[in-house]
């Protein structure tokens, strides 16, 4: 519900969308190059040192996103 959204103010309901967005973009990027972070991280216009403190940080696991020929 509304209430339980916007709980805390502006600040802490922007960060908990943010966090949330961030979260969905990481997983579909891994989705998207099959667990390879490297491969996420130049999708998404970055590099892998810099993903992937975010994807640890978000708690986001790369391993789901692979398949038995990606091992």
């Amino acid at each position: 519900d509304e209430g339980t959204i916007f709980a805390g103010g502006l600040k802490a309901a922007r960060a908990r969308e943010l966090r949330a967005f961030d979260r969905r973009y990481l997983r579909w990027l891994l989705r998207f190059t099959h667990g390879n972070i490297a491969a996420a991280a130049r999708e998404a216009g970055t590099e892998r040192r810099n993903l992937g403190p975010i994807i640890k940080r978000l708690g986001v696991e790369a391993g789901p996103y692979r398949g038995p020929e990606d091992v």
